[in-house]
């Protein structure tokens, strides 16, 4: 009996060190140094490892931190995939249907067609008109990536009236991309 408790505490002491260290790991503090390197956003590996409750509120945080480094708010928005539920799903919309900069509004339509699929699909069809050309091309790469019959109407339809030749460009290739499945 008391081989079993002193496994158990010495199991314990182990495990303390790496729960304190997912739990430090997840805070705003560190997100933001993870977010703000010159690297890639970490994988899902990384992602993983974290305490998804805490990990998530803190990324939702940060991307909706005004004040915020824009280039974190969309490592933020991008890290935001790997902890899906129906608040980071109202989050990304909301961002990509406010007056934020287009870079980020771009951003949270990728993690939303990312996370949605197909299911994407209206919400990229509303990127092609946006104002700002990143949101734009962000919805034609997007419709590109989900592929489908339905987004590839849209793209054909929305290359009849599409005058812009970068644009026009991204829709060809996004067409292609959507046949050559």
């Amino acid at each position: 009996m008391l081989n079993i408790a002193r496994a158990a505490v010495i199991v314990a002491m182990l495990a303390a060190p790496a729960a304190a260290q997912n739990f430090e790991a997840a805070n705003v503090e560190n997100l933001r140094s993870v977010l703000s390197g010159y690297h890639e956003v970490p994988g899902p590996d990384y992602w993983q490892k974290l305490d998804a409750n805490m990990a998530r509120a803190s990324l939702l945080r940060l991307s909706a931190d005004k004040n915020e480094l824009i280039h974190i708010r969309t490592r933020a928005l991008s890290a935001l995939a790997n902890f899906v539920d129906p608040q980071v799903e109202r989050s990304l919309i909301q961002i990509f249907n406010s007056q934020e900069r287009g870079y980020l509004r771009a951003a949270a339509l990728n993690t939303y067609s990312a996370i949605r699929g197909r299911e994407a699909v209206p919400a990229l069809e509303k990127g092609l008109s946006d104002k700002d050309e990143i949101v734009k091309i962000s919805a034609i790469r997007g419709l590109g990536r989900v592929g489908g019959e339905q987004a590839a109407r849209i793209l054909q339809r929305a290359m009849h009236t599409e005058i812009d030749p970068v644009a026009k460009d991204a829709m060809a290739r996004s067409l292609r991309s959507v046949s050559g499945r």
